[in-house]
C-alpha cells in the first residue's frame, strides 16, 4: 500500500506529482505530515466484499483490527507477528 498527500502539489512540484509521488506506510507514519503539509491517505481503498465483511463479524476485536490494518500495511513492512503484537 502506498500513501499520498491530501493537498495538491504546488506548481513547482507538478513534475513530481505527475510522476506519482507516494510514500510507504513507514514513511507516512514516521513523518506525520506529507512534505507539502497535507495528511497522508491511502493511494486507493482496497475493495472489501460482502463475504469478507461477514467473516469479520465473528472476529474478536484484536483479530478484526489486524485484518483491517493488513489491508493498509504490507507484509514487507510489518510482519504478521509484529502486527498481531500491535493489535
Amino acid at each position: 500500500m502506498r500513501y499520498v498527500s491530501t493537498r495538491r502539489a504546488p506548481p513547482a512540484s507538478v513534475v513530481a506529482a505527475a510522476a506519482g509521488t507516494s510514500y510507504t506506510f513507514e514513511e507516512a507514519v514516521t513523518s506525520g505530515y506529507a512534505p507539502d503539509g497535507g495528511l497522508f491517505v491511502p493511494k486507493y481503498l482496497p475493495p472489501v466484499g460482502r463475504e469478507t465483511l461477514a467473516s469479520w463479524a465473528a472476529l474478536p476485536y484484536p483479530e478484526l483490527a489486524c485484518a483491517v490494518l493488513r489491508l493498509f500495511v504490507s507484509h514487507e513492512e510489518v510482519s504478521e507477528g509484529d502486527l498481531a503484537a500491535i493489535c
